[in-house]
């Protein structure tokens, strides 16, 4: 029978934890396309509109910048309560 390695070196050895592991669901697929589809429509179409398009711009550089800091906090979280239920899993007799 094989030994399952640890969490951790399957943490340091790339096998999960990273999110170059992670698969997109082809409807996630699918809403990556619309949203790729949606901004390329937008910029041709404020293009006319040079004022108009650079604050649409940094309106999608804010939210990037937004969605960037949500997922650091709800990861931040997550492992630590991943970890609070480890150490009472531990505990528990």
């Amino acid at each position: 029978m094989k030994k399952q390695k640890s969490a951790i070196l399957q943490m340091l050895y790339g096998e999960k934890g990273h999110v170059e592991n992670i698969e997109f669901q082809p409807e996630e697929e699918e809403l990556l396309d619309a949203v790729d589809k949606s901004y390329e429509l937008l910029c041709k179409n404020l293009k006319a509109n040079s004022e108009l398009l650079e604050q649409f711009q940094k309106y999608k550089e804010c939210l990037e910048d937004l969605h960037v800091f949500e997922t650091d906090k709800y990861y931040a979280e997550g492992f630590k309560f991943g970890v609070l239920i480890g150490v009472e899993a531990g505990e528990s007799k």
